[in-house]
């Protein structure tokens, strides 16, 4: 069987897409306002689902990004806990290390008055620090003015 090809000078026979129907938005003699509404009543509904669509990837999409934030702020807080771990005990090392090191000068009861002073001098500064931290808290959420930093004058 030989396919044939079809003529170019024969009149183009209709193809059903080209006929008003059921599949074609209006009719011959339909009224073009009523086509031009159920186009835009069509793009409209494709705008929605479309949209609807673009949320659901959005959501998805932010959902993975908070699992991966979550996963790396277990690792972040797990390797903080490490490293605050290794300074404990590199702080205990230094503190034995100045008492092993102060007992020829000045006998171990020395040597323990002093790293404990040290250590309590440290722990008091500290405390100054955080009491200051406090203060600062408070004046910004005190009733009133800003506070005392967010003036100009003060």
């Amino acid at each position: 069987m030989v396919a044939s090809t079809p003529d170019p000078s024969a009149p183009p026979r209709p193809d059903s897409d080209d006929q008003p129907g059921p599949t074609q938005q209006g009719s011959a003699g339909g009224d073009p306002d009523e086509s031009f509404a159920r186009v835009l009543a069509d793009d409209i509904g494709a705008l929605v689902s479309d949209a609807f669509n673009y949320f659901d990837a959005e959501i998805a999409f932010q959902k993975t990004r908070v699992r991966l934030a979550g996963n790396r702020l277990i690792a972040a807080i797990a390797l903080g806990v490490v490293a605050l771990v290794l300074v404990l005990l590199a702080a205990v090392g230094l503190t034995v290390g100045l008492l092993i090191a102060l007992i020829p000068l000045v006998t171990a009861w020395g040597a323990t008055a002093i790293v404990v002073g040290i250590l309590l001098l440290l722990a008091w500064v500290a405390v100054l620090g955080a009491k200051g931290a406090i203060g600062s808290i408070r004046r910004a959420f005190a009733p009133g003015d800003a506070a005392a930093e967010d003036r100009p004058d003060a």
